[in-house]
């Protein structure tokens, strides 16, 4: 059985989100800083509504309440 939970961006730990975001080449400071040069943070990237703060996701997983180390894995 699969489960759906949703979550706002801004609302997962920034550990998870951090973390994720090392892992990707266009997610690096720099480079999503060519593209929003008024962009201050790797954390006012994830948080603010400007960006992905109030964007909500959804991850589908067999596990019915996810846990930060399942986020990271389905991340």
């Amino acid at each position: 059985m699969t489960h759906a939970s949703q979550y706002i961006f801004k609302e997962i730990p920034l550990n998870i989100t951090e973390g994720t975001m090392a892992h990707f080449e266009v997610l690096k400071f720099n480079t999503l800083k060519s593209y929003f040069p008024q962009l201050k943070s790797k954390i006012e990237f994830l948080t603010s509504g400007k960006y992905l703060g109030n964007i909500t996701i959804q991850f589908e997983s067999p596990y019915e309440k996810l846990r930060a180390k399942d986020l990271f894995v389905v991340s």
